[in-house]
């Protein structure tokens, strides 16, 4: 069983691709911080609204298959504006907020109607083009002109045209991954994977981005995993997914001590001449707790971790699992737990029709390697979203031609 590969753009209608072009383009998935303005501000703005128009014009036909996933996102959506509500001496912008809440709700809506119409690998591709085209030019201004699109703010938060090192790291693993996901499983895909894993090697030495260097590694070894071995049975299983998604939420805890022990400092400063501190994050995990008792339920607010350095110093977690709690609180966190659950189970119960499905698997274990991410990093955001979102836009398109078949 395979999902539709071949579509013909002129079955295609042209609301159709405008709504594709406008949730690449108004989804910001790759924020292109170079034209942050009033007035490109005002234009996602504008494309957000068809795309909105869309999708609540197609609603009836995702509301019967997708309702459990709509009805958490869109409580995930509402905790994050009311977090940013009840915080908003200190929230530095709620309308930002709102917007934010409203791409989720609308990748989600988006995203599953591209699965009911079987053609989730038109939005793949659309990405794939639409990140190209964007990552060549960031990459040759980077290259070509690095005074002016690189190092603005010193070398490690340089202001490049799509963000700062993070952002671009992250744009070439998103392209890393639609790269795989449309590949086929032979050698050629295996050598297209090489050169792009030079290519990413290449990029992340050049901006300094260790963590998404190994993310690459891990990725690696989890495409492995679940295209050519039996194991990624276990890793679907719902217990393994989230004894992986807490493990990467209580790591930090261990980090303290482990790293204390002197060997291994030893090891990690003059063997692989990183910090000991792990780039400070040692010193952040020491306030993580402190503030989450402060604000448990509810946290504080959209973006609003970047502003709690009047009483102590903290510029976020570096760890997705409590980033994410001491943004939006322990209720919001619930939410996302059951809306992976969900999920999760959806594409458990899928991967038994369609066994070896190249997108489905690959699509799944980028959830994993977001967790693994997490474990030192804040992940648990808008491309996070995106890949849960797009994981049920399959697990959807696998059931509808299941079902086409048994006819």
């Amino acid at each position: 069983m395979k999902i539709n590969t071949k579509i013909s753009i002129h079955k295609v209608s042209k609301v159709y691709l405008i709504s594709i072009l406008s949730f690449l383009l108004f989804c910001d998935l790759i924020a292109i911080d170079f034209f942050k303005s009033p007035i490109y501000t005002l234009v996602q703005y504008i494309l957000l609204l068809p795309v909105i128009l869309y999708c609540f014009y197609h609603i009836d036909m995702i509301l019967k298959e997708h309702w459990k996933v709509l009805g958490l996102v869109l409580g995930i959506v509402f905790c994050i504006v009311l977090s940013s509500r009840v915080n908003h001496v200190d929230s530095y912008n709620l309308r930002a907020a709102i917007y934010y809440g409203a791409l989720i709700f609308t990748v989600f809506m988006f995203s599953a109607i591209m699965g009911q119409k079987k053609t989730t690998r038109l939005l793949l591709n659309a990405g794939k083009w639409y990140l190209v085209l964007t990552l060549m030019m960031n990459d040759i201004l980077m290259i070509v002109l690095p005074n002016r699109f690189y190092n603005i703010n010193g070398k490690d938060i340089g202001t490049c045209f799509l963000g700062n090192k993070f952002d671009v790291a992250y744009a070439h693993l998103m392209l890393f991954f639609l790269v795989v996901i449309l590949e086929k499983k032979d050698r050629i895909s295996n050598f297209k994977m090489g050169i792009y894993t030079i290519l990413m090697i290449g990029i992340c030495k050049y901006i300094d981005c260790m963590t998404v260097l190994l993310a690459v590694g891990v990725f690696w070894v989890l495409r492995m995993i679940v295209l050519y071995t039996p194991f990624k049975a276990v890793l679907s299983k719902l217990p393994m997914f989230f004894l992986c998604f807490f493990v990467s939420a209580v790591l930090l805890i261990l980090f303290q001590g482990i790293l204390a022990i002197t060997p291994l400092q030893n090891f990690i400063v003059n063997v692989l001449h990183r910090d000991a501190t792990l780039t400070g994050r040692l010193e952040v995990y020491a306030y993580i707790f402190q503030l989450f008792f402060s604000h448990k339920w509810l946290g504080y607010g959209y973006g609003n971790t970047i502003v709690k350095t009047t009483s102590i110093w903290y510029a976020n977690a570096q760890n997705a699992f409590w980033d994410f709690v001491i943004n939006y609180g322990l209720v919001t966190m619930i939410f996302l737990i059951l809306l992976l659950i969900v999920v999760v189970r959806k594409h458990s119960a899928v991967s038994k029709m369609d066994h070896n499905n190249i997108v489905l698997w690959i699509s799944f274990a980028m959830l994993y390697e977001y967790i693994f991410i997490g474990m030192v990093e804040i992940v648990y955001g808008r491309q996070f979203f995106f890949y849960i979102a797009l994981l049920n836009a399959i697990c959807c398109e696998v059931q509808q031609v299941a079902a086409q078949q048994r006819e």
